[in-house]
């Protein structure tokens, strides 16, 4: 009998470039409050989790209570802002037709809100081609720790090493190696020179091969 493998995709920046929508939702809830907000600075927490990111971009610290509450205001922002505006990524719905007809079990492991995991997926139509979707919600730490690759293997019922995940951020990359994972990286939002500790880095989804993924696997 064959043996199960499988892939498990970040989502912002890898299904989807959401990011211009992030961060105008974060100048939008900064308004009046910092108005100095760089990219470079949104870059560089890309794909955490926001109550890691909120400390850091109002520059200080808040109860639970007042951590969900710009979480939400921020997240119903960024859904606000992308409605009707997304599409995959070029290549990726090829790629994933070709992944599917080998064999291959896919999951989604994003930091984001389950409402933006559920938007996202179905504003770009991908959801056919998951077998199971896992969201910052449902893990107590956020990456670099390996608990969003573990459980979306765990839901793939695929071992660690026979997983490959796709991300498009070092604290991703660094999540996938932690958790026993081989990793793919695309220059999407990052450049390459900090994506280096990936297995094999591309700047656009038609570079990648059914072949890519196997020799990774095997």
């Amino acid at each position: 009998m064959k043996k199960k493998k499988g892939i498990i995709w970040d989502m912002d920046g890898v299904l989807v470039d959401t990011t211009r929508h992030h961060y105008q939702s974060w100048l939008e809830i900064l308004t009046g409050i910092r108005n100095d907000f760089s990219w470079e600075e949104f870059a560089s927490s890309f794909g955490m989790r926001n109550d890691l990111i909120i400390p850091r971009v109002f520059r200080k610290e808040f109860q639970k209570e007042e951590l969900i509450s710009i979480d939400e205001k921020k997240e119903a922002t960024f859904r606000e802002l992308a409605k009707g505006k997304l599409k995959p990524l070029n290549g990726l719905v090829d790629l994933l037709k070709v992944l599917e007809r080998d064999g291959f079990r896919m999951a989604v492991a994003s930091s984001g809100t389950p409402e933006n995991v559920n938007m996202v997926i179905n504003e770009c139509n991908l959801m056919p081609f998951f077998s199971a979707l896992t969201n910052g919600s449902e893990v107590q730490h956020s990456k670099p720790d390996p608990e969003i690759f573990l459980l979306a293997s765990k839901k793939l019922s695929v071992s660690p090493s026979r997983c490959i995940v796709v991300e498009d951020a070092p604290a991703g990359i660094q999540g996938a190696k932690s958790a026993g994972m081989k990793c793919i990286a695309i220059t999407s939002t990052h450049k390459r020179d900090s994506l280096k500790k990936a297995d094999i880095i591309v700047s656009n989804y038609r570079n990648l091969s059914i072949k890519d993924f196997n020799k990774l696997i095997e």
